[in-house]
C-alpha cells in the first residue's frame, strides 16, 4: 500500500520504526496538604514522573513483516534501551504493545499501538530547539566552514551562501522546504567532492566542517516541517490588497507579509478576484 501522510521515524534498541502519531505525558507528582477550616491547601512536588509516550507505529510495504517482527522481538526481549523520539530526542525506555491491527483494506501493513515508559531516575527533559535557534546554528556552522575554507575554494563558497539562503527563508516556505534542504545539501557534497580532491593534508577538517553545516541544515528543514501548520488553498472572491486579504484569513492584517512571501506577490495593493493563495491553516 501507498501511504499519503509524511511519517515520521522513531527507533528502539537500533530496530527503526515509522510513527503516525505520538502523544507525550509529563506528570509531576504533587503532593497536597489541606486544613480544616482553611482556604487552598500547601503543594509538595514529589518529582516528575517516567515520561510516558503513546505511539501509533506503521509497518507497510512489501516486505514489511520483516520489519515488523525486528520490532517485535526487541520489545519482547523485556531489556531496557534506547528510544528516540522523531521530535524529542532519546532517553533509556522500556516498550510494550498493546495492539497489533492489520486490515482488510490496507494489505501489506500493520498498525501498532505501542506505550513508552521512561527507565531511569534523575532524567533530565531533552530541550526543543526553535527555528531561529536552529538558524543560528546554520550560521555558526557556516562561519566555521569559511574560516576553513582558506584556499577560496568556489564550491565551498556556493555551497556556504546556499545554505546561508536556506536558513534566512526556511521559516516561511515550509511547503518547499525539502527540496531546498535537498539542493543545499547536493551542493555540499560537490564541495565535499572537491575538497577530498585536492591535494592538502587539512583538508579532512573542511569536510568535517561541511558535514556538521549538512547536518544543521537538516535539523532546521526538520523542525520547519514540525512546527508549520498545513499549508492550504484559498480563493480570492474580489479583488482587495493583501493585507484585507490578511485580516479576512486570520483577522491579523499584519500578517500579509507571510502570504506574500509563501505566494510570492508583487502588488500587495492589489489581488485579483480568482487569485488562489497558498496559506497557512492557522
Amino acid at each position: 500500500m501507498s501511504w499519503d501522510r509524511q511519517l515520521d521515524t522513531a527507533s528502539f534498541r537500533g530496530v527503526p520504526f515509522e510513527v503516525e502519531q505520538l502523544d507525550d505525558n509529563l506528570v509531576r507528582r504533587i503532593r497536597e496538604y489541606r486544613y480544616p477550616w482553611r482556604d487552598g491547601a500547601d503543594l509538595d512536588d514529589l518529582g516528575r514522573e517516567p515520561r510516558k509516550t503513546q505511539l501509533t507505529a506503521i509497518f507497510h510495504g512489501g516486505s514489511y513483516e520483516s520489519s515488523l517482527s525486528a520490532f517485535m522481538a526487541s520489545v519482547d526481549e523485556g531489556q531496557a534501551g534506547t528510544f528516540v523520539h522523531p521530535i524529542l530526542g532519546q532517553w533509556t525506555a522500556r516498550l510494550s504493545i498493546s495492539s497489533i491491527r492489520h486490515s482488510h483494506d490496507h494489505r501489506d501493513a500493520a498498525v501498532v499501538l505501542v506505550e513508552v515508559i521512561e527507565d531511569g531516575t534523575s532524567t533530565k527533559l531533552p530541550e526543543l530547539y526553535s527555528v531561529s535557534k536552529l538558524a543560528d546554528e546554520v550560521e555558526t556552522e557556516a562561519t566555521a566552514v569559511t574560516a576553513q575554507n582558506t584556499s577560496s575554494v568556489t564550491e565551498v563558497t556556493s555551497a556556504v551562501t546556499e545554505a546561508r539562503s536556506f536558513a534566512a527563508n526556511a521559516a516561511d516556505s515550509v511547503d518547499q522546504v525539502t527540496s531546498q534542504v535537498n539542493q543545499v545539501r547536493s551542493k555540499i557534497d560537490t564541495a565535499v567532492a572537491k575538497v577530498r580532491a585536492a591535494v592538502d593534508p587539512n583538508s579532512y577538517r573542511l569536510v568535517r566542517s561541511l558535514k556538521l553545516l549538512a547536518y544543521s541544515c537538516q535539523r532546521l528543514a526538520t523542525r520547519v516541517q514540525q512546527i508549520k501548520p498545513v499549508v492550504l488553498e484559498r480563493e480570492v472572491g474580489i479583488g482587495m490588497p493583501l493585507q484585507l486579504v490578511a485580516h479576512k484569513l486570520y483577522g491579523d492584517a499584519t500578517r500579509a507579509s507571510e502570504i506574500r512571501k509563501v505566494n510570492r506577490i508583487r502588488n500587495s495593493l492589489l489581488v485579483p478576484a480568482g487569485t488562489k493563495l497558498r496559506v497557512y491553516s492557522t
